[in-house]
């Protein structure tokens, strides 16, 4: 409804019914969902539960689309085909019925109207804030529709008097009427006024009213006749034109057989000149004044043009519709009569206007369905959670899953075989990206992401390291086989160079149609190829993305192999504000010079920058060596909008005659007969230098970046080229490191018999007991049961396998003391060549009589593993205790199953030191822990094997509190050199608090790092540290034992300086950054996990990518006793073997 003063009034167009009722539109029914499918979102078609005001956005994207336009989005068809359109279907141009919509507002519609609600705006004050922002209209309201309602009205009125009369002849109140029809002013002035300025919506198309009476009483009816009379005029036009078109076929025919497909070059703004015919030797000019709109090679402009097909197919440029969906390869026949050949229609239908990008839900491959979620990081094993990537792809075999990765890794990917599933996603951190690194497997040839069927990935940095590489097999980053790929917020980077030429993605299909998307994705690197599509039909769009390669080509086009012969191939490569940038070739035909046919090329540059940069050697825009001038005119079609090419001396090489060559401008305009803009090819070399492409900032290769003098400036106002400042890439991606991180080994979970628990309950028999006697098979899980204070003796295990898990059944919390019998024990569970799981321990040494061994475990070539533990020593270290976990290897040699030690979600306070480690090989991993010690809280004594120093330290999310140093470590005294391999510590998004005093000058040296012996100048240990945070009362960064340097050589300047700036990435320590919510008490048994609480203003909440950097203190310590626990002794809880598993999902938040 519109107001006489202009204001527009919407109704309920839920509950609004068409006034005309033979129009399928309401779907208002009892028991289904309540609306109008004109203008239903689609999940609200689905259920009116699932609406929100997001559904309300669409429906005013529909209503505001029906008012630009005269007609609803999809007018055509029944109420099904509507619901299906609306759900499927890509939103058609508002321009194309009324010209004046401007480009903002269809962007807006677009959102308006997305397919997924996430899409879409998600409230209203979103969608005012860019209508505000956004330019709408071309001029003020049109005063067309105020006259055209005036006249409506007076129709209406006088349609009503009519109708209401009881006799054919006309009364008073019709003759009122006609005389107000009659005082309408005619069609000329109407149309005067239209002329004299814009309108920003197309004037209502209305008829006057006609009543029954005076249908019946029209006799002739002029108008239907005239309109008879142009339909028959029209067929008999199509008639003759098909017979001339079969006289003139066969006169083609004559000729000489065609060299290749017919082809069509889509419309393009700046394109001029006479389109050519390609019969069997070279173009031939046709005669046609003025510029044409779409040139066409092989058909005169303006004639329904045959695309990517056989002579003989029907489908024709006006049936080209919009991309198929993921997995339909389009594939389909001519029509024909009844025992005749039919000729297989293009695989793929190209878009009407090759200038417009395609809309969001085009892009989008997303196939809808609903995909088993796997998740890969830190923290309990489970059925769907796994430790390292390998794990995780293992499992997608013949099976389609979604992958996510938890946290920024790095993940390492040492797989090299082909995996075979229908569907892949692998998505990264939500708050940050995931960086994925190939690393070299068993065999030494590098990780490589293989996927034989659908391959998404989104949100991760994938890195390959080829330094020191062998072999000289072609290696692929990511090949996807037989099926599409899409890239989304990604990277691929490659580092130094190798014998063998490496490829970032590549596509192979032949039976099929991949799909390929690249969306704010960036390739850079030393690749001998960045996008390498090998297939007779492709559907290729890079957006928004850069691609920057060394010596090879940006991308290579290979149409070999057995193309479905159900369809005719077809390539469609199209890159829309992007940038692309190479040492040598831009686009590399040279693959199909051979070829016969040649698939029908479609290369579209919109808006985008390619460029090469000041080094020595040819630069080439399109390498077609080989090629026939006439043949690759016939095959394949180039089309330019607001793009420039710099830099490039030869733009098309044909082969090593200088007359095969395009070198310039003039060059490339009497090639493809085309008018070219002084701007699009500039003899300016950007950038002046490429250096190492590695390391390269997308922001340098932004659009701002290019030279002012030769910047171009769209219709749409954006400059071409890659929007630099939205593209993600690694930060400070050094060479070094990830050569480290590429060594960086995960931790490997124990496997145990879950089915049949052994159930122990502890106020009744002596677990050491228990254990000792041996009366329990290997890698069984032990249900340890009970409530308040239990005693055990030590127990002693040698090549035993098993898991204990301890659970409170009472009102009291379950705590495990020592009998004092054991002062004599190394440790309360000593254990070797075995394995040790404890999963919910809470040990405690209360100070009456303190009775202890020397370690609460002591573990020798074994495997042992915490979780869910609280473990608190006594008040002072008196002998024998010495601390919490022994941990030792005596290996002569590197094991393949090395020993490991693991504590996951766990708190450790106790007086001397938490953990020593003297190890040959083996890992120490600590993940979301609190380690508060009054003390040492790690010791390393690393032993050597030959030159080496194997044993690794692998720590994440945990916070540390000692009075005397976080990290001790003992140089390796037999080793009279820097070893080969240093012993490696990475340490990633930890909390370095203040030292804990129960007394005052107990904390009087916190350190971060102290070694004992040349450590630091022996080059025995690497830091690789990220994101970690220092509170200001840690007093050293570093020093030697027993001596105190000058604060100036122990700060984190002094510990930067002694790494490098690859080593400690991320550092945060300013004096606000890791400050602490309450001082720590000064009494042990106030000690625990929550006295570490951060503040909530310090940096240190948001320092990891938006989240807290330390330990997620809820999940630290032993979980609380289930509802449904029994409440008094006795009553023996349910065994199931449920009850022994993992919650879903444990430690893996942080």
């Amino acid at each position: 409804l519109i107001r006489r003063d202009g204001v527009v009034k919407i109704t309920d167009l839920g509950l609004a019914r068409s006034v005309d009722d033979t129009i399928e539109t309401g779907i208002t029914r009892a028991g289904t969902t309540v609306g109008t499918v004109d203008y239903m979102a689609p999940e609200q078609a689905r259920s009116s539960k699932a609406a929100d005001i997001r559904s309300d956005i669409y429906s005013l994207g529909c209503t505001w689309y029906h008012m630009l336009t005269g007609q609803p989005p999809y007018p055509e068809g029944s109420l099904t085909n509507k619901l299906q359109a609306h759900a499927l279907k890509p939103l058609p141009d508002p321009r194309a019925v009324n010209p004046q919509v401007t480009d903002a507002l269809v962007a807006i519609l677009h959102r308006m109207m997305a397919k997924k609600p996430d899409d879409r705006y998600q409230t209203p004050a979103e969608l005012l804030k860019d209508l505000e922002s956004s330019t709408l209209t071309h001029a003020a309201f049109s005063q067309e529709i105020f006259q055209a309602i005036e006249e409506e009205e007076q129709a209406e009125a006088a349609a009503v008097a009519s109708s209401t009369s009881s006799r054919p002849r006309p009364t008073a109140d019709r003759e009122e009427a006609s005389e107000s029809a009659e005082a309408l002013p005619p069609a000329e002035t109407k149309a005067a006024k239209r002329r004299e300025g814009p309108t920003t919506l197309p004037p209502p198309v209305r008829r006057q009213p006609v009543t029954k009476d005076e249908e019946s009483q029209a006799g002739f009816n002029a108008e239907k006749f005239k309109l008879v009379l142009i339909v028959a005029g029209l067929v008999l036009a199509v008639v003759g034109l098909g017979w001339l078109m079969s006289g003139l076929g066969g006169v083609f025919d004559s000729a000489g057989p065609q060299v290749g497909p017919v082809l069509v070059n889509p419309a393009v703004p700046n394109d001029v000149g006479p389109p050519v015919v390609t019969g069997g030797v070279g173009p031939t000019e046709l005669t046609n004044s003025g510029p044409t709109v779409a040139p066409v090679y092989g058909t005169p402009v303006g004639t329904p043009t045959e695309i990517g097909t056989t002579p003989g197919s029907t489908l024709t440029s006006r049936d080209i519709g919009g991309l198929p969906p993921l997995g339909s390869t389009g594939v389909g026949t001519t029509g024909g009569a009844p025992g005749t050949a039919t000729t297989p229609a293009p695989a793929i239908r190209l878009p009407d206007d090759l200038t417009q990008p395609p809309p969001a839900d085009d892009r989008s491959m997303d196939g809808g369905e609903k995909l088993p979620v796997w998740t890969v990081g830190a923290g309990t094993p489970s059925a769907t959670h796994f430790a390292t990537l390998n794990e995780a792809l293992s499992k997608t075999v013949d099976r389609p899953a979604m992958i996510r990765l938890i946290g920024r890794g790095p993940f390492m990917l040492t797989h090299t075989t082909p995996l075979r599933t229908p569907r892949l996603q692998v998505v990264g951190d939500s708050q940050s990206v995931s960086l994925i690194v190939l690393s070299p497997g068993a065999e030494g040839s590098p990780g490589r992401l293989h996927v034989q069927g659908d391959l998404s990935l989104e949100n991760v940095h994938l890195v390959i390291d080829r330094q020191g590489s062998a072999g000289s097999d072609p290696v692929s980053m990511v090949t996807v086989e037989g099926g599409s790929l899409s890239l989304r917020s990604c990277s691929l980077t490659a580092l130094h160079t190798g014998a063998a030429p490496l490829t970032a993605i590549q596509v192979r299909a032949a039976q099929n149609v991949p799909r390929v998307v690249l969306d704010e994705a960036v390739i850079r690197g030393e690749f001998n190829i960045g996008l390498d599509l090998m297939a007779p039909s492709v559907d290729a769009l890079v957006q928004d993305s850069l691609i920057a390669v060394g010596a090879g080509s940006a991308v290579r086009l290979d149409g070999s192999g057995a193309a479905n012969s159900r369809a005719a191939p077809v390539r469609l490569i199209r890159g829309f504000h992007s940038t692309l940038v190479c040492r040598s070739s831009l686009i590399d035909l040279t693959a199909d010079v051979d070829l016969d046919p040649v698939p029908p090329t479609h290369i579209a540059m919109i808006d985008t920058v390619s460029s090469t940069g000041d080094q020595e050697g040819p630069k080439v825009l399109l390498n077609a060596s080989g090629w026939l001038r006439a043949r690759l005119q016939e095959s394949v079609a180039w089309t330019n909008s607001n793009s420039s090419f710099l830099g490039f001396d030869t733009l098309i090489d044909l082969g090593d005659s200088t007359i095969s060559r395009a070198t310039d401008a003039e060059g490339w305009k009497a090639f493809w007969r085309k008018r070219v803009e002084s701007t699009e090819f500039v003899d300016v070399k950007w950038p002046q230098q490429l250096g190492a492409l590695a390391s390269a900032d997308p922001a340098s290769f932004g659009r701002d970046q290019i030279p002012t003098a030769i910047r171009l400036t769209g219709p749409r106002g954006v400059m071409p080229g890659a929007p630099g400042d939205r593209l993600n890439v690694p930060e400070a991606l050094y060479p070094e490191r990830i050569a480290a991180l590429a060594k960086r080994s995960g931790f490997v979970a124990p496997q145990w018999n879950t089915a049949a628990p052994v159930r122990v309950e502890l106020r009744k028999t002596d677990l050491g007991v228990f254990l000792s006697k041996g009366e329990w098979t290997d890698r069984s899980v032990i249900e340890a049961v009970g409530y308040g204070i239990c005693t055990m003796q030590p127990v002693s295990l040698s090549g035993r396998h098993v898991k204990i898990v301890f659970r409170q059944e009472g009102t009291a919390p379950l705590r495990v003391l020592v009998k004092e019998s054991s002062r004599q024990s190394t440790g309360l569970f000593d254990i070797r060549d075995g394995t040790l799981e404890l999963e919910g321990l809470r040990w405690q040494v209360l100070d009456v009589k303190p009775s202890v061994p020397k370690w609460l475990v002591s573990a020798t070539d074994s495997r042992v593993v915490f979780r869910d533990c609280e473990l608190q020593g006594p008040e002072a270290a008196t002998p024998p205790f010495e601390g919490i976990v022994r941990f030792e290897t005596t290996a002569a040699a590197e094991r393949r199953d090395a020993p490991q030690l693991g504590i996951f979600d766990s708190f450790l306070h106790a007086p001397g030191t938490l953990i020593r480690a003297e190890a040959s090989d083996g890992g120490v991993f600590l993940h979301n822990s609190v380690l508060a010690a009054r003390g040492v809280a790690i010791e390393s004594r690393p032993r050597p094997i030959g030159d080496r120093l194997p044993l690794l330290f692998d720590v994440s999310h945990c916070t540390f509190s000692a009075q005397n140093t976080v990290v001790r470590v003992l140089a390796a005294t037999s080793l009279p050199m820097p070893p080969s391999a240093p012993s490696r510590w990475f340490v990633d998004d930890c909390v370095f608090a203040p030292p804990i005093e129960l007394r005052a000058g107990d904390a009087s040296t916190p350190t971060l790092l102290t070694e004992v012996g040349a450590v630091l100048a022996g080059k025995q240990l690497e830091w690789w540290g990220r994101g970690n945070g220092a509170s200001p009362a840690l007093k050293y960064w570093m020093r030697a034992d027993g001596s105190l340097p000058d604060l100036d050589r122990a700060d984190f300047t002094a510990w930067r300086n002694q790494w490098g700036d690859a080593h400690e990435l991320q550092a945060l320590t300013s004096e606000g950054g890791v400050l602490l919510r309450a001082p720590l008490p000064n009494r042990r048994d106030q000690i625990l996990p929550a006295s570490f609480l951060l503040r909530t203003t310090c940096q240190a909440m948001m320092w990891a990518d938006g989240r807290p950097i330390g330990a997620v203190l809820g999940m630290v310590g032993p979980k609380p006793a289930p509802k449904d626990a029994p409440a008094t002794p006795g009553k023996a809880a349910p065994k199931t073997p449920g009850s022994l598993k993992p919650k879903p999902g444990s430690g893996i938040k942080f």
